[in-house]
């Protein structure tokens, strides 16, 4: 392989490095990618193309913790383009509801900010935001009103959220289903005071 030209090389590559669907943390430990391991060269040519090629999913627990990602994207954050935060309310309760809203709308800010200050040469940022009242019919007056309030306090996350990603950039929202929405942002003209 070290015999072919580089641009061959690079599109081989592409056909063994490249996922079509979003790679979460746990899939990316068990994902085979040992064309890493080979040799120096290739290392350093094929890891350039599977970070910079593949679309790699984080849930809003992964960036709450104070310690790195991932020691692997840590490593290769400068590589990485595109980046699906996958937050998700739901609950079987309606205490686990409100208590991951009341997490979520806390932290909402400090999860944006990191992924902006850790993925730093970042060029896509989609924010899917997921909300789920496992209640179907209310029992009493008091589960209706948690509930609704829940639905409202969704809504003004969604809304904080487009507006936080209007200030960086180009906004588009697809709505995959009635309870998710996905807010893909463009940060191709990031300036650095916008990524504070």
């Amino acid at each position: 392989m070290l015999h072919l030209p580089s641009e061959l090389r690079i599109k081989i590559y592409f056909f063994v490095l490249f996922y079509d669907k979003p790679i979460s943390l746990t899939e990316l430990i068990t994902l085979d990618t040992s064309l890493l391991r080979t040799c120096v060269l290739l290392r350093r040519e094929a890891t350039l193309v599977f970070y910079n090629t593949n679309c790699f999913i984080l849930g809003a627990s992964d960036l709450r913790a104070t310690l790195p990602v991932c020691k692997t994207l840590e490593m290769h954050a400068c590589l990485i383009r595109s980046i699906i935060l996958d937050i998700r309310c739901r609950g079987l309760g309606y205490t686990n509801l409100i208590w991951d809203l009341i997490l979520l709308s806390r932290d909402q800010e400090i999860i944006y900010r990191r992924v902006l200050r850790e993925f730093q040469f970042l060029r896509i940022l989609s924010i899917q935001l997921t909300a789920s009242c496992d209640c179907h019919e209310h029992q009493t007056q008091v589960e209706a009103t948690i509930c609704n309030g829940f639905r409202e306090s969704c809504l003004e996350l969604v809304d904080s959220t487009v507006e936080w990603c209007r200030e960086r950039g180009t906004v588009q929202a697809s709505y995959p289903d009635e309870r998710s929405i996905t807010i893909t942002t463009s940060l191709a003209a990031l300036s650095p005071d916008q990524a504070n």
